[in-house]
């Protein structure tokens, strides 16, 4: 029989020591942030596994005190060189959501001083022999991709141009990380359009002659005192041509095109993850936070027992194919803690935590 239980569910990226030019490096905590975090988490709660969770939900198995699951998203590789040592002194499980296109085929074992980047197979398979991580779905690719011909900006000194990088040079997904020459893939003025996560996207491709033209007519821009209303000005003439004459957007993925290159990012990222590490793979994450009911659907029919419920669906507690809403943690200071362990306790089902929650989160719809 299922089971309305409430059970938190943590999530994490990155661990470790700050890669100063790395554009997403606010994703990552200091292994002694994550020491204090875990701490907490065994001295209050009994940490379990996703696979446990989604048992004693179903009515599989009895229901324990206090449960809390730890998870992370993405697969850097300081999931393995400095959470899992963590990991390994508290004996606390966590699930670890991968992308295999973003996994490092080469046979490595990395130490903390090591070129940073994702996990090797190799490294998931040492944490999976452990007991302690269960490395599960993250999709295939993670990526993101043009959704429209709207400009949102211009590539500059600094700027974040992670998705069209890849989605142009994708042998640069594992090893971008530790380059810190890698915004230097593209040129500066490269135009960057709206875009969107690839599982819920409609890709529109952009026709390379404006992009080519775009690039030249910035040639000579101060990109040391970037302004994206002064540079659009610089190329506005070009991209209005394109619009009106109907040539900046090449192609528009069609709705078969659409389902079956999310339905190959569903079934594929299963496949390779279970013939890799020799495992079952039941539940998938979201990435970006965004879904569909046709996509979990899709999961579903593909064999995985649940999904995330992301951000922008409210999903009723009592669907045991949802894996219920995340937290991020934050212990940086007194009052985040403190934030951080209400939500906990009004995820859990805590009177009056819970209440409390549910009233300032309808406040804010209205």
């Amino acid at each position: 029989m299922k089971r309305s239980i409430k059970i938190p569910i943590v999530y994490y990226h990155s661990v470790g020591p700050v890669i100063k030019h790395w554009y997403r490096n606010f994703l990552t905590i200091s292994q002694d942030d994550f020491k204090r975090q875990l701490k907490y988490f065994r001295d209050h709660y009994t940490i379990i596994s996703m696979r446990e969770a989604w048992m004693i939900r179903s009515g599989l198995a009895e229901p324990v005190s206090h449960p809390l699951v730890i998870t992370f998203d993405d697969g850097y590789s300081d999931n393995y060189t400095f959470a899992f040592p963590v990991l390994k002194e508290f004996e606390a499980k966590a699930t670890i959501f991968i992308s295999p296109l973003f996994a490092d085929n080469r046979e490595i074992v990395r130490s903390p001083g090591d070129v940073p980047g994702f996990l090797s197979w190799k490294e998931m398979q040492i944490m999976e022999d452990s007991g302690l991580v269960d490395i599960q779905s993250h999709t295939l690719s993670h990526a993101k991709y043009t959704t429209s011909d709207k400009i949102v900006g211009f590539h500059h000194p600094g700027g974040d141009i992670l998705h069209p990088a890849i989605n142009l040079f994708p042998g640069r997904r594992t090893d971008h990380i530790g380059d810190p020459t890698f915004e230097k893939v593209l040129p500066y003025g490269y135009p960057l359009f709206e875009n969107g996560p690839a599982m819920t996207a409609r890709i529109v491709k952009i026709n390379p002659d404006f992009i080519s033209l775009c690039v030249d007519k910035l040639s000579d821009y101060d990109f040391t005192d970037y302004n994206f209303n002064k540079a659009m000005k610089c190329v506005n003439e070009i991209y209005n041509w394109y619009r009106t004459k109907d040539r900046l957007i090449t192609a528009i993925e069609t709705e078969e095109e659409y389902v079956s290159r999310v339905t190959d990012e569903i079934y594929s990222s299963k496949q390779i993850i279970e013939e890799k590490l020799n495992k079952r793979v039941d539940f998938l994450c979201w990435p970006h936070g965004v879904n569909s009911e046709m996509l979990h659907a899709l999961a579903m029919e593909a064999g995985y027992l649940m999904t995330t419920q992301g951000k922008s669906l409210v999903i009723s507690g009592e669907d045991h194919t949802r894996i219920p809403e995340r937290l991020g943690v934050d212990f940086s200071s007194f009052y985040n803690k403190r934030k951080t362990i209400s939500k906990l306790k009004a995820l859990s089902g805590e009177f009056p935590n819970e209440m409390m929650l549910k009233l300032f989160r309808g406040i804010k719809r209205t």
